[in-house]
C-alpha cells in the first residue's frame, strides 16, 4: 500500500484518480473532506493557530473550548475517518507544552465521548527537541498527550531536498526526524503509541522577508523541475515503508491558494500516483529506533 497521498485545500476531480492509481488509502483536507469509496479521509477544521495555542495552555478547559468550536463541522461531515487537533502548536514554549497533556487527554475523551476519532499532535518540523536540551519536558508532554488517541502525527519538510539533514544511522533532523523521536519516546518510557501520521510533508525552506508566508516551496528551490521533485518524494516513499507505524504521509498541497509554491499539479501527482502502484514492497525495519509495539 501506497504511505505518500495527498494534502487537501481544494478537491479537484482528479484526485479521486490519484488515489485509485496509486492505492493509497489515505487523504487529508482542511476545511475540505472529500468521501471517497474506500479511503479514509483525516480532517482538520482551520482554527488560527494563536487562538488554539491559548487554548492548549489552558489544558482541560481549553479542549472544551475546541471541542465546541469545531463540533458542528464534525457533525456534518460523519464520513471522516479521524479529526486533527490544532496545528502546529508551539510547543518549544512553556504554557503550551505545560498545558499539551491535559488538552488533548481532555479532547480525546470529548471526542470518543462523541463517537469520534482524534489524531494527537501535528508537531511542527524540527521538534520536539532533543530530550536533553529541555531534560525531556516535550518528549514527556507528547507522550503522555498520545496516550488512548486514534492516532498521532508530526510534520516534516527539509531544503533545498528531502534527504538533506540525514544522520548516518537512517535518521534526520528534518525528514525522518520522526525515527529519533520515536526512539525519544521509547528511552523515556512510552513503549506504546499509536499509529503515526505525517500529516504535512515536502520541500520548504523559511524566507526571512515574508515572501510566500515566509516559506519556499519546490516549485523555488528546485526551479519547478517535476521530476527532480518526483524521485525525493519516492525516496521518501522508501523510507517510510521501512517502519509499518507509519501509516500514510500526506504531501503539501493540492488547492494551494496563498502557498502556491508549494502546489502538487495534476501532472506530477499522476505520476507519483504510478510510480508508487509500481514500486516493490519493502519490508526492511530501520535501524536504531523501536517501532515493535503500537496501539491499533
Amino acid at each position: 500500500m501506497a504511505k505518500l497521498t495527498l494534502h487537501l485545500q481544494g478537491v479537484p476531480g482528479w484526485v479521486s484518480t490519484f488515489l485509485a492509481r496509486s492505492g493509497a488509502k489515505y487523504i487529508k483536507g482542511v476545511n475540505v473532506f472529500p468521501n471517497i469509496p474506500g479511503v479514509r479521509t483525516i480532517g482538520r477544521v482551520w482554527v488560527a493557530e494563536a487562538e488554539a495555542d491559548a487554548w492548549i495552555a489552558m489544558g482541560k478547559a481549553g479542549a472544551i473550548h475546541f471541542f465546541n468550536r469545531c463540533l458542528p463541522v464534525f457533525q456534518a461531515n460523519p464520513h471522516v475517518w479521524a479529526w486533527e487537533g490544532p496545528n502546529e502548536p508551539a510547543i518549544w514554549t512553556a504554557p503550551v507544552r505545560d498545558g499539551f497533556a491535559a488538552f488533548y487527554q481532555e479532547l480525546t475523551r470529548l471526542m470518543h465521548d462523541a463517537g469520534l476519532r482524534l489524531m494527537v499532535g501535528q508537531i511542527n518540523t524540527g521538534w520536539p527537541i532533543e530530550p536533553e536540551k529541555d531534560s525531556g519536558k516535550q518528549i514527556r508532554a507528547i507522550g503522555n498527550a498520545i496516550k488512548g488517541a486514534d492516532a498521532w502525527s508530526l510534520h516534516e519538510y527539509s531544503y533545498p531536498n528531502m534527504w538533506d539533514h540525514l544522520d548516518d544511522d537512517g535518521t534526520g533532523w528534518l525528514t525522518l526526524r520522526y525515527r529519533k523521536v520515536l526512539q525519544w519516546l521509547q528511552d523515556a518510557g512510552y513503549t506504546e503509541v499509536p499509529p503515526l501520521f505525517i500529516t504535512e510533508c515536502g520541500i520548504d525552506q523559511q524566507h526571512p522577508n515574508g515572501v510566500n508566508y515566509g516559506h519556499f516551496g519546490w516549485r523555488t528551490l528546485l526551479k519547478g523541475n517535476e521530476d527532480a521533485y518526483l524521485e525525493q518524494l519516492l525516496w521518501y516513499e522508501r523510507e517510510l515503508r521501512k517502519d509499518p507505524i507509519v501509516q500514510a504521509a500526506t504531501i503539501f498541497t493540492v488547492g494551494a491558494g496563498d502557498w502556491g509554491d508549494f502546489e502538487v499539479p495534476e501532472s506530477l501527482a499522476m505520476k507519483l500516483a504510478d510510480r508508487l502502484a509500481n514500486m516493490p514492497i519493502v519490508t526492511e525495519k530501520a535501524r536504531g529506533f523501536y517501532v515493535s509495539q503500537y496501539q491499533g
